[in-house]
């Protein structure tokens, strides 16, 4: 009979644990800012200047730009 308990609270554990991750996935998204999720990216030609050029807006709404040599 003690199994049986055992049974019962380990697949509440489990459900608890699946809740838990899904919630922290979704709190993690929504607390993202809105411009950390925007960029271009930009390739230089024929092996020329840096590598890649990278923009993106800080949470503030700046622009900020860096490259990749």
């Amino acid at each position: 009979m003690l199994a049986r308990y055992g049974y019962l609270a380990n697949k509440w554990l489990a459900l608890g644990l699946v809740l838990t991750a899904v919630l922290g996935a979704a709190l993690l998204v929504t607390l993202l800012p809105a411009g950390a999720q925007n960029a271009t990216i930009e390739y230089a030609e024929n092996g020329t200047g840096p590598v890649a050029n990278f923009t993106a807006e800080d949470p503030e709404g700046q622009q900020v730009t860096w490259s990749d040599l």
